[in-house]
């Protein structure tokens, strides 16, 4: 009650979430007040078999999380530990946290697609996972997995066949490409010159 922190601040949440059976458990580490250490989570998360994910906010915070060993550092936090929420992404964390080395994961108002392969372009390494609202499916197509809106017993199974190194590699493989082909700056203003043309019956825009 006298913390901040929200994203598994407790050990047994640690516990609750490997019994329910998720690959990767992530928690707020941020350099903020909180009920138990940064340190203390990561080795209950270890103990059960289990990756780590940091939530962070700064180049400091991703450091710290470095050396103490976790798995997996996002840049989750990013605008979200006090004052106003920017609107953009913080490109310049990620690339910060890309020069430290290992998996990392873009997140924090990485909102549409051109956004998603600015990311990638960035260094952020990560596979998709999006329920099937509205047109995430499209967007995923082949590159991810799909589970039902809703649903978190679908979204536990697709996070345990995550698991599996060779469908996150293919998977990884297959997100970048469909980034490349379909979601870079040039390829989505040329699919809306395109549209518009059509509409205005221009066949050679």
């Amino acid at each position: 009650p006298d913390s901040p922190v929200r994203i598994t601040p407790f050990l047994h949440d640690v516990e609750a979430l490997a019994e329910a059976g998720a690959a990767v458990i992530a928690v707020d580490a941020t350099d903020r007040r909180r009920p138990v250490a940064v340190a203390e989570l990561l080795r209950a998360i270890h103990a059960h078999g289990r990756a780590a994910m940091a939530d962070l906010a700064t180049r400091a915070e991703a450091e710290a999380a470095r050396r103490l060993g976790f798995d997996i550092i996002g840049t989750t936090m990013s605008g979200y530990t006090g004052g106003p929420v920017p609107l953009a992404p913080d490109f310049a964390l990620l690339a910060a946290c890309r020069a430290l080395g290992g998996t990392v994961v873009a997140e924090g108002r990485y909102n549409t697609p051109a956004l998603a392969a600015e990311a990638i372009r960035n260094g952020a390494s990560a596979v998709c996972v999006g329920s099937d609202s509205g047109e995430i499916p499209e967007v995923i197509g082949d590159a991810g997995l799909i589970f039902p809106e809703g649903d978190a017993g679908a979204l536990a199974d697709a996070l345990r066949r995550l698991e599996d190194p060779v469908l996150r590699a293919r998977l990884a493989q297959a997100g970048r490409q469909r980034v490349l082909a379909q979601y870079t700056m040039r390829h989505v203003a040329e699919e809306t010159v395109r549209i518009y043309g059509a509409m205005a019956g221009l066949e050679d825009w």
